[in-house]
């Protein structure tokens, strides 16, 4: 009875040992995290270390799906089998590894860097990965707006670009929400691959109201909303137009006023040096005949 007691303790006892031991390891990840394109960013990766270190059993892995991304093991980087995407784009915290820290900086973040990256930690206390995935995202542009009146009608244009991924674009008009009266283009640069859209609304000329756009950009949490007043900007523009022909006009007039003035003044300029000339002329010619 006595050894039927001591060996269920004893079991007991080696599964509590398991379990300890199993569970002091542990991976730690971002459950998600964005990068604007063209940064360096640093994928975060933490894991248990023990009272004693011993890096020759540190064994770090970054992958994305089958690529491999970064490797270390035997105390030193092993870059045999990185991917031809990541050469010379990665580093890991050497000097922090004691610490628990095996994240991996990456540069110049690419669009073709998207997807779900894999955190692979071996030691001496055990192993584990954990997935994340990495979101790349690029700033729109200020939107511009351009307007042409048509018989009975108003149309306003609004570009922007730069931008990733593919935005969403709203208009409303008294808070009435005109996004489907709307012709919306998407286009994607076959090189960068970042988007450029633009969005063409039209209105009748009795629907003088205040107009708003919203563009979002969900990945960085951009807003460019901006409200427009159609009557404002239907005077905006011979107001605008006139003042460039003035702009314009008035030095070309500043320039004919002073001509002007130059050619009525230049024979009185230029009398007392007429005068002095003919004297000078005057009084050679007299010294002339009295030599001879």
């Amino acid at each position: 009875m006595c050894f039927k007691l001591w060996t269920a303790q004893g079991f007991y006892l080696f599964l509590l040992i398991i379990k300890v031991c199993c569970s002091e390891f542990k991976v730690t990840v971002p459950s998600s995290l964005v990068v604007t394109l063209g940064q360096p960013v640093v994928l975060p990766c933490s894991f248990s270390v023990g009272n004693v270190w011993q890096p020759e059993s540190i064994v770090i892995t970054w992958r994305r799906g089958l690529e491999v991304v970064h490797r270390f093991y035997y105390n030193q980087d092993q870059q045999w089998r990185q991917s031809p995407h990541y050469v010379n784009r990665t580093s890991l915290y050497h000097s922090e590894m004691q610490k628990g820290n095996a994240s991996l900086r990456l540069e110049n973040v690419t669009i073709e860097d998207r997807g779900e990256y894999i955190c692979y930690v071996r030691s001496q206390l055990g192993s584990e990965r954990k997935i994340f995935p990495l979101k790349v995202a690029a700033l729109y542009s200020e939107p511009v707006l351009q307007f042409s009146r048509q018989p009975g009608s108003v149309t306003v244009l609004l570009t922007s670009g730069g931008g990733f991924p593919a935005p969403t674009l709203s208009w409303l008009q008294d808070h009435e929400d005109l996004t489907n009266s709307t012709e919306t283009r998407l286009t994607q640069d076959t090189l960068s691959g970042l988007y450029n859209v633009s969005s063409t609304l039209t209105l009748k000329d009795n629907s003088i109201a205040t107009l708003s756009f919203i563009l979002r950009n969900e990945d960085l949490k951009q807003e460019i909303r901006r409200n427009i007043s159609l009557s404002e900007s239907e005077g905006d523009f011979p107001k605008a137009s006139q003042r460039m022909r003035e702009f314009i006009l008035l030095p070309v007039l500043l320039v004919f006023i002073l001509a002007v003035l130059g050619l009525l003044l230049l024979p009185t300029i230029c009398k007392p040096y007429r005068t002095k000339y003919i004297l000078s002329k005057t009084e050679h010619c007299m010294c002339h005949v009295d030599i001879t």
